[in-house]
């Protein structure tokens, strides 16, 4: 596996991130929407929090949405797919 961006810097998130890592697996930053998360982090210190515009940005792996809100997937869908990204390709869903 290459590296994995995990979108959702909430409890989903988190463990995702954490299970990752333990795995082996590189989790360079998370995106989140809350600007209260930016700028923190997540899997006891390891992993950044960006916002939706830096992390697209940089682009640094398989995008994973881990968010449980109501109505999350459908804007994250929305985001992702102006930037012509595609499901199932680009990024995936877990939550």
């Amino acid at each position: 596996w290459g590296p994995v961006v995990v979108w959702g810097a909430g409890p989903i998130g988190r463990h995702w991130a954490r299970d990752l890592l333990r795995a082996g697996i590189d989790v360079p930053y998370a995106i989140d929407i809350d600007p209260r998360k930016v700028g923190r982090t997540i899997a006891g210190g390891r992993v950044p929090v960006l916002s939706v515009d830096e992390g697209l940005a940089r682009r640094a792996g398989v995008i994973l949405g881990a968010v449980g809100s109501r109505g999350a997937r459908d804007t994250i869908r929305d985001r992702l797919a102006r930037e012509r990204l595609v499901e199932g390709r680009d990024y995936l869903f877990v939550a």
